[in-house]
């Protein structure tokens, strides 16, 4: 399977890693023989057609350099274009205003034949029902499990584990940067900007985490859970969203404070106070999902839900999913001819 590469930062870089420590494994174990053939940082796309072996690029990023002051590179829109791998995964920072450039880099993706994986959640917050429609009239595959909780399985917890189940409804905590805050400030007594700064010294927080603490980012995790799970057509402007921006409530000893993505009664983003004995009171940079089942009543689920590594296990869950999602296609085809 050809892969390229687009957005070469943290997950890109740790999904390269991965990809080259385990091809052993998911050649043994999967079938997949893995090959990246380009990576794209903001100064171009570097192509290698027999593969980019890591260390070659790895070093030139981990030194602080683009990949163009040591490689010849061209424009990244024109190397998606070409056609050139089996899957596109797009991994740049997300946008929330108008999706761009991941949003086009996808489109352009899905138009050349390839597949598309994606860690980048505004894509999908913003467009994610185009997105879908446009690889189901192409015959293409888009996988996006790393959007939500980084390398912890919400989607495909609630695809599989929940299988032949119906969830009617669900809430969660789905930013780990407010997690860590809120803990902070009720269980240490600190203050909201002391808590802030911490996260940004170990590196849980973005040098400017307003995204996370005024909800928007949990908002776009759960237009992609409602998309996912309900099969609907949720956007970003649908969401009801408020933070952590406006205070957060005192509360007694019984009980605590925390951010809180909810799909009904109608769904939003907001602070609420829930008691200490709630499944969702976890602690620290964990996300937790609570799926209220039909059959099973309340089913949870709890993980890390950020960290190179961790979305970029994802990405390696979403290729052996794209691979069986491909073999099906092709027995259908097959199939189909013989008839």
């Amino acid at each position: 399977m050809r892969i390229g590469i687009v957005g070469y930062g943290s997950v890109g870089k740790a999904l390269h890693r991965l990809i080259y420590e385990r091809a052993w494994e998911f050649k043994n174990k999967y079938g997949l023989v893995l090959q990246v053939v380009f990576v794209c940082d903001r100064s171009g796309c570097f192509y290698k057609d027999n593969g980019i072996n890591p260390p070659e690029t790895l070093n030139v990023k981990d030194a602080g350099k683009p990949l163009s002051s040591i490689f010849k590179v061209e424009p990244v829109l024109e190397t998606i274009k070409k056609g050139l791998v089996d899957v596109a995964v797009e991994c740049t920072p997300a946008n929330f205003i108008n999706a761009e450039p991941a949003f086009t880099h996808i489109m352009e993706a899905l138009k050349s034949g390839s597949n598309v994986i994606t860690t980048n959640k505004g894509p999908m917050a913003l467009y994610m029902p185009t997105i879908l429609e446009e690889a189901e009239s192409r015959g293409l595959v888009v996988l996006y499990s790393g959007t939500v909780g980084g390398g912890t399985p919400f989607i495909y917890f609630a695809d599989n584990a929940l299988k032949g189940n119906r969830i009617i409804s669900f809430r969660g905590i789905l930013n780990g940067t407010s997690n860590f805050v809120l803990s902070k400030v009720i269980n240490e007594g600190s203050s909201i900007e002391d808590a802030i700064s911490e996260a940004k010294r170990l590196g849980i927080a973005e040098a400017d985490p307003t995204l996370d603490l005024n909800g928007t980012d949990s908002a776009a995790k759960l237009v992609i859970l409602l998309n996912h799970v309900f099969e609907d057509k949720y956007t970003l402007k649908d969401i009801e969203i408020s933070g952590i921006e406006k205070g957060i409530p005192k509360v007694d000893f019984n009980h605590t404070v925390k951010l809180i993505a909810s799909s009904t009664p109608r769904p939003r983003v907001s602070l609420e106070v829930i008691s200490k004995d709630d499944l969702l009171n976890i602690d620290g940079t964990y996300n937790a999902v609570e799926f209220t089942v039909e059959e099973l009543g309340s089913v949870y689920l709890i993980g890390k839900g950020a960290g190179g590594r961790e979305t970029a296990g994802a990405v390696m869950r979403d290729l052996v999913e794209l691979k069986n999602r491909l073999q099906i296609q092709y027995f259908r085809k097959s199939y189909s001819r013989m008839l």
